[in-house]
């Protein structure tokens, strides 16, 4: 079948790049401030080295809510939401973006 590119990310083979379809050994390390935004902690505030996902969706880095967790607080520090649980599952695509980058 027709391969399309995943959405939300750009198009897939053979269409026009997107903004996130560069070719990392000729980035020079110019980063849009839209997906600045989304490679740093909103907790810490600092670029992630170790994004993991909380239970609600949202990526934080890892040490920061771990902190958050450890004060006994259950809810999603951005939403509110309780929690269902206290798992937290490491984001290998934000990771690798900021390695690309080399934001951490």
């Amino acid at each position: 079948g027709d391969e399309e590119g995943c959405p939300g990310l750009g198009p897939g083979r053979g269409d026009t790049p997107s903004a996130l379809a560069v070719d990392t050994a000729a980035v020079d390390k110019v980063v849009p401030p839209e997906l600045l935004e989304q490679l740093q902690c909103p907790l810490s505030l600092d670029f992630m080295s170790d994004p993991v996902m909380a239970a609600s969706g949202q990526t934080y880095e890892r040490a920061a809510i771990e902190k958050w967790l450890a004060m006994g607080k259950r809810t999603d520090p951005m939403s509110g939401q309780q929690l269902e649980h206290t798992d937290l599952v490491p984001n290998v695509l934000v990771r690798s973006l900021c390695r690309t980058f080399a934001l951490s």
